[in-house]
């Protein structure tokens, strides 16, 4: 968004707070940089430098604004709803990888080169990962300088700095003044934190992006709480943390303005990724207003939006933890599951000590799960199984459900795993991996919604999921497709202007197939740089813009007509994601003689699990010849020519050229 001058100069100019975190704008006359919703006088548009981080500010000379203080405004939600290098990088700096590891252990995780994670971060954000850790160690040093009265020398290694004078240097950079000058200059100040290993305490305000609806947040927190890991106590949620220098205990308590935190950690090098966890498993990084604009859209939901502006998705502190409750929630009550966990962590958690409540242990670790023995989980066999199958492939890394996990490789690992089926793997996906489309219509939950909202009834058997996005109620001779369309530009405005022109393109041919308005959707999916690889470095070749159409044809027999007109009318390949088409058992239509004729011109590979109901179909033009099965019980492919071949594989990646 920095590249779109005139945009963000706007957002300056209205002092618009939905925007902070997305990027940073710098003063040339003052040599400082603010958030867009500095209260300061805004400066001439001559004057204003745009930069996509704060850490790209900071290397280009600039200094925090004393009085917005932009460093510590909420993250930008993109992080969190990309799944792309840059993105997943950003996840793991939050989570503090290259304070522990350095920048080759981050680059490790991620599965690329140090050169070319350096390059794709400075190419999109304007600074590398070591400035991007610099800026967060120097959020961490002010909060321990404002709400502490540690010695200098003790918070310049707890904020991660190698040694005082790197940190006595960065803190007068970043904030213009010395370490002592910002302390005196706080509005308050905290007491010693205690000596030797006990619990040192901190008071911190977690912000956010206004509305927040904190009703559904920390009620579901609360009422899936384990008992002695979690409490709901004196209007706040309360947790220990499993953190790599020792326990934590952590107290969050909603606020009009911000998250109230109170954090007791056993050492304070462990600061920065106890606030990225919770502030992912708040969702504060959330634009909570392009969310409720998007869900307005569906007249059904608009009244339910409008109710309880600001909802947020409650998510976790630790992705492998809600793997293992999963499961253990598997087809019994929510009180239940919470029985399951708290008999686990009195078994296998490491206590802790609460001085404050009633919190005694951390939940266990992978490690010991995996050789738990089986009177410790009072489980049916085949679900102890799961549990010790489970906590083996995440302890050894087969399952990696790290904050920058591949979303893709993150699911294919625990399918793996005997007894989880595909509503386990994506309730993990949502709040765990933080990935934004994952849908669950097999979920216990999902039927029971409507009727307790008032909406329309939906029938469990005529569910129909496109890729996460939506839940459709079709009949049974009907077909829901998604409509990917995808445009390159050197710039993003290029690119979207593209993508626009196109969008039209494929919106008429469905009109003109005599699709009725009301069976049309269109929604946002992504706009994403573009790299080539030139011997071993990564070169920015511009941007994607990705949006979809979700169509519902309710005429079966007239689908692969529609789908040529579509694909002859996009100026780019037609990509249909998740077709699946609903059978009654009394029609008589025959699945292979359908995909036949829809393959007529184009080459098509579809899963197949022998129950009418066709998944992960890949459509593109002729002259793509390459294609990827994807994990099922059968693969169906349907050549040019009309013929079909099973493939039984469960995992072919490659099913070849048609």
């Amino acid at each position: 968004m920095h590249e779109d001058t005139e945009r963000c100069v706007r957002a300056v100019q209205s002092k618009d707070s939905r925007f902070d975190g997305w990027f940073f704008t710098a003063v040339l006359t003052t040599g400082i940089y603010c958030r867009p919703s500095c209260p300061a006088v805004t400066p001439k548009p001559r004057n204003m430098r745009f930069f996509p981080s704060a850490a790209a500010a900071q290397l280009a000379g600039f200094r925090a604004c004393k009085r917005c203080r932009p460093d510590a405004s909420p993250g930008s939600p993109q992080w969190n709803e990309r799944a792309d290098l840059v993105a997943r990088a950003m996840r793991f700096i939050a989570d503090g990888i290259v304070d522990r590891a350095g920048v080759a252990g981050l680059a490790a995780q991620l599965g690329y080169s140090v050169r070319q994670v350096e390059r794709q971060l400075l190419a999109e954000l304007g600074a590398g990962p070591l400035a991007l850790a610099r800026a967060q160690r120097a959020q961490t040093a002010r909060l321990l300088i404002e709400t502490t009265a540690l010695p200098m020398g003790e918070v310049a290694f707890a904020a991660g700095f190698p040694s005082i004078r790197t940190f006595n240097d960065t803190v007068l950079q970043v904030f213009a003044m010395p370490p002592t000058e910002l302390r005196r200059r706080a509005s308050r100040s905290a007491a010693h934190a205690p000596d030797g290993a006990s619990l040192g305490s901190l008071t911190l305000r977690l912000p956010f992006r206004a509305p927040m609806c904190p009703d559904n947040l920390f009620g579901h927190l609360a009422a899936t709480a384990v008992p002695g890991v979690e409490e709901w106590r004196d209007g706040a949620y309360r947790r220990t943390l499993r953190l790599p220098h020792g326990p934590g205990i952590v107290a969050l308590r909603p606020g009009p303005e911000y998250m109230a935190c109170q954090l007791a950690l056993s050492d304070l090098r462990d600061l920065a990724m106890a606030i990225s966890r919770c502030r992912r498993l708040l969702d504060l990084d959330a634009a909570p207003v392009a969310v409720c604009d998007q869900l307005r859209e569906d007249a059904v939901l608009a009244p339910l939006v409008d109710k309880a502006r600001g909802r947020r998705v409650p998510r976790t502190v630790d992705a492998a933890e809600l793997a293992v409750r999963a499961v253990l929630g598997q087809q019994v009550s929510t009180a239940a599951a919470r029985t399951h966990g708290a008999r686990l962590a009195e078994r296998y958690g490491e206590p802790v000590d609460d001085q404050a409540g009633g919190l005694t242990r951390l939940f266990p670790g992978m490690a010991v799960l995996a050789e738990a023995d089986d009177a410790a989980l009072a489980l049916p066999a085949a679900r102890r199984q799961t549990v010790r199958a489970l906590a083996h492939a995440i302890a050894s890394g087969e399952a990696a459900l790290g904050p920058g996990a591949d979303w893709d490789l993150a699911r294919r690992a625990p399918a793996a795993v005997p007894g989880i089926g595909p509503w386990t793997i994506e309730l993990v996906a949502l709040p765990g991996l933080r990935d934004p489309d994952p849908f669950t219509p097999t979920a216990p939950g999902v039927p029971l919604a409507p009727a307790a909202l008032a909406l329309p009834a939906l029938a469990a058997e005529k569910l129909v999921t496109v890729t996460g996005q939506a839940t459709i109620a079709v009949a049974p001779d009907t077909a829901v497709i998604r409509i990917g369309v995808s445009s390159r530009g050197k710039t993003a405005k290029e690119a979207s202007d593209t993508n626009a022109k196109q969008m039209t393109a494929v919106m008429a041919a469905v009109k003109n197939s005599g699709i009725a308005e009301r069976d049309i959707r269109t929604s946002r999916l992504s706009l994403q740089p573009q790299y080539e690889n030139k011997g071993g470095t990564a070169h920015l070749l511009g941007f994607q813009v990705t949006n979809q159409l979700t169509v519902s044809i309710h005429d079966i027999g007239r689908l692969p007509g529609i789908l040529d007109q579509i694909a002859d009318q996009a100026q780019s390949p037609v990509v249909l994601d998740n077709l699946e088409i609903l059978f009654d058992k009394d029609l008589q239509q025959d699945p292979l003689r359908l995909l036949q004729s829809i393959s007529r011109n184009r080459a098509v590979v579809a899963s197949w699990n022998g129950t009418m109901n066709f998944g992960r179909l890949l459509y593109a033009e002729t002259g793509h010849p390459e294609y990827r099965s994807y994990d099922s019980v059968d693969a169906l492919i349907v050549g040019m020519d009309g013929t079909a071949t099973v493939d039984s594989a469960k995992n072919n990646r490659e099913a070849g050229q048609a």
